[in-house]
């Protein structure tokens, strides 16, 4: 790693302020970097929905020096329980925080957090270290060549580097031109989307229990899994509900729309105590159109002025909770690669080091996140019964190995994970699989692999 004070600092161009622009520039600004980031929205969001930070991810906020300054607003659920729809059994239970159970095996907490907080919490403290915020700035068109974005108001903005964080439906994107005909691909589900008020869950016994436990809990049911989890600082719980989507919708003509949240409690009206009281709890409700992106020939231009990170470049299905986790670990790639440079001529190579880094790793999640979406819609489809039995014995087995490993001291965990190996090629969610996934260090993987392959050489 290059000295901060000596490395060279380049003019960088962020589009989005999401969670993946806003972590990029942060990311970018702490080392020095000229970085202005371009949003299309007049302000960030104030409006969202909750987010799951795994261990990947809290461990480079940890790294960036945020740990404190997100346990302001995270929740850290103890368990997550599985459990019927029909009698709220508890099918499997299985520890996340309690006993400090995740940092002990993966070495870094896991989190949910209020999206609006995350993309708040990033955005000023990339401020804080010089990055510049444009808002009313929506990008309409990328030059690679010249390294310049096009707004919609007819301003041009232009830099060493283009970092493309601008989501699924990315200007950076078409501005490649191996990439500029891919097109997003529907999901032939919906997920509804939405926010229980934790003051009205308490007013009702089977809601008021679900909210004091602080677990995430999934409902399983042969008409869909309903999943819910605290957030915004325990004042609220995240609701993701999916649904079957009628296959002649178009992505575009009905992206994200508000629907009336009794199209929800519908939808789950199969569902017994407590899934009616809490649905009865929203006052709004978004009905998300699932869409992912299919592989990517590359991640970057052909000259390197151009680089696509998080969902510009992989977006995936939701079902593994992974997409911004993937994102924040890009981000803190592309901020090794980049500070790497001696000088602008290497950062075509920077770039190109960047995609060698993430790009297997990322295709990976992406199948992994297809392979989870595919399986819950298993439980929903005709061979129910054969999926569900099969589910509910691997949650009773996996409940049963982890009270076990849950006796152990946290110095026996620690020692008896450091000395286990991740396998990517694993089974998901087995233990190798998970030890892979949660247990990667991005900031280190990098500066190992730009070691052994200098930009210079």
């Amino acid at each position: 790693m290059r000295d901060p004070d000596t490395q060279p600092k380049f003019s960088i161009i962020v589009i989005g302020a999401g969670i993946c622009g806003c972590a990029s520039a942060l990311g970018l600004a702490r080392r020095g970097h000229r970085v202005c980031v371009l949003e299309a929205r007049p302000a960030l969001s104030e409006l969202g929905a909750g987010l799951q930070i795994s261990p990947n991810g809290s461990r480079i906020l940890c790294a960036w020096g945020l740990r404190a300054r997100f346990e302001e607003f995270v929740c850290q659920p103890p368990w997550v329980q599985y459990r019927t729809y029909d009698a709220g059994e508890t099918l499997g239970k299985h520890p996340r925080n309690i006993n400090s159970w995740y940092e002990d095996i993966y070495g870094s907490p896991l989190w949910t957090i209020y999206r609006p907080h995350y993309q708040q919490l990033l955005a000023e403290s990339a401020v804080s270290h010089g990055a510049e915020l444009v808002f009313s700035a929506k990008a309409v068109k990328v030059d690679a060549d010249t390294g310049t974005v096009y707004t919609t108001d007819g301003r041009c903005f232009k830099a060493d580097l283009i970092v493309g964080a601008d989501g699924i439906w990315s200007k950076a994107r078409a501005g490649i031109a191996s990439c500029r005909d891919i097109v997003p691909i529907v999901w032939d589900e919906y997920a509804y989307r939405c926010l229980a008020d934790r003051d009205h869950m308490l007013t009702a016994p089977p809601t008021a229990a679900l909210s004091n436990n602080g677990d995430t809990n999934f409902f399983l049911g042969p008409s869909g899994i309903l999943l819910c989890y605290p957030c915004n600082q325990g004042k609220s719980f995240n609701i993701v509900a999916p649904c079957h989507r009628p296959v002649n919708k178009e992505a575009h003509d009905t992206f994200n729309p508000e629907v009336d949240p009794v199209e929800l409690v519908d939808a789950y009206k199969d569902f017994f105590s407590p899934v009616p009281e809490l649905l009865s709890s929203i006052k709004k409700c978004v009905k998300w159109t699932i869409v992912y992106l299919p592989d990517l020939p590359t991640y970057s231009s052909e000259n390197g002025r151009i680089v696509l990170l998080g969902d510009a470049a992989h977006a995936m299905l939701p079902a593994a909770a992974s997409a911004s986790n993937m994102a924040v670990e890009d981000a803190a790639a592309l901020c090794e690669c980049i500070s790497a440079c001696k000088d602008v001529s290497e950062l075509k190579s920077a770039v190109k080091a960047y995609e060698a880094i993430r790009k297997r790793r990322n295709d990976r999640v992406w199948e992994i996140s297809m392979i989870s979406q595919r399986n819950v819609s298993s439980y929903t489809a005709k061979s129910y019964n054969d999926a569900v039995a099969a589910r509910n014995e691997g949650l009773r087995k996996a409940t049963e190995e982890l009270a076990e490993y849950l006796k152990l001291s946290s110095e026996d965990r620690k020692a008896l994970q450091a000395s286990q190996v991740g396998d990517e090629a694993a089974i998901y969610p087995s233990p190798a699989l998970l030890k892979w996934l949660y247990g990667y260090d991005t900031i280190t993987v990098s500066r190992e692999y730009l070691r052994d392959n200098p930009l210079s050489q």
